[in-house]
């Protein structure tokens, strides 16, 4: 297989990995951290410094209103949509009922709790989307086929077969698996595995497909088609494991819609069932 270089070479790559929607997403939700983390100083300020009155009380609730806007506008959504049982109206109904009872500094740390939730489910979502939107990137869309041992065609990279011989120059990604027919060639392999330092690439070596290929010219052997490259698999390893949480969603969904109504109904059913045992 590839050796190793004794000195690390400088790679200049691109930092940017998310497509335009992504990027689009990541700034809205910047926008909307902005009346979150001024809730978050109010409700610092209310907690630290007590204020005289009702002063501490209102704070308490601009704080509130600040971090929850998100969550009780989509609560009011579903109640109009007649869907009102899910995660955000059981939010609501825990920090109002904390409020009602004089418990200000729990009613809005537990929608800060919720929306820090939120934040780092985001967060998790976006990193899918960029991991997606790299492995895409190392994908190719065509490769450079020897034909008759001198020829050089151009032709889709799915069409490539096992046997083909492809002609890879510096500043081309490796675009198939297989071995190294000719040539000799310094391969920046920290897309695939994160490896720092480069690897030298000789007649007879292995090499992957992904791979940035720095100095020479090669000529490879295909060993792996496009539907069973390197990069393929990874591409499809990250899609599945994107696919399950939306999954994992509906499921949180549907618990919700069963968990809300009868935590409700067991609240009312304590406060009330007490009170007329006793006359």
């Amino acid at each position: 297989m590839c050796e190793k270089m004794s000195q690390q070479e400088p790679v200049s790559r691109c930092t940017c990995t998310c497509g335009c929607c992504g990027e689009q997403a990541e700034e809205s939700g910047k926008k909307r951290l902005l009346p979150v983390f001024a809730g978050i100083c109010a409700y610092l300020a209310a907690y630290i410094w007590p204020l005289p009155d009702k002063g501490s009380l209102y704070l308490y609730g601009f704080a509130y209103l600040l971090i929850g806007k998100d969550v009780i506008q989509a609560a009011w959504r579903n109640i109009r949509r007649k869907d009102p049982f899910d995660e955000n109206l059981l939010m609501v109904i825990a920090s109002g009922g904390a409020f009602l009872i004089g418990d200000c500094v729990e009613a809005v740390a537990v929608m800060l709790f919720s929306r820090i939730g939120e934040f780092l489910e985001e967060r998790a979502a976006g990193k899918s989307r960029r991991q997606i939107k790299a492995a895409i990137d190392l994908r190719p869309d065509v490769v450079c086929r020897i034909r008759d041992g001198r020829d050089v065609e151009t032709i889709p990279a799915a069409a490539a077969r096992t046997g083909d011989r492809l002609l890879v120059r510096p500043g081309d990604r490796i675009p198939l698996d297989g071995i190294v027919a000719a040539g000799e060639s310094v391969l920046d392999m920290s897309a695939l595995t994160g490896e720092a330092m480069p690897l030298t690439c000789r007649e007879g070596d292995g090499v992957l497909s992904g791979a940035m290929n720095k100095t020479g010219v090669i000529e490879l052997t295909v060993t792996k088609e496009l539907a069973q490259s390197t990069v393929s698999k990874i591409l499809q390893a990250v899609a599945a494991a994107e696919a399950q949480k939306p999954r994992l969603d509906r499921f949180i969904t549907r618990f919700c819609r069963l968990y809300t109504p009868a935590v409700v109904a067991a609240a009312i059913v304590t406060a009330v069932v007490p009170s007329l045992a006793g006359g």
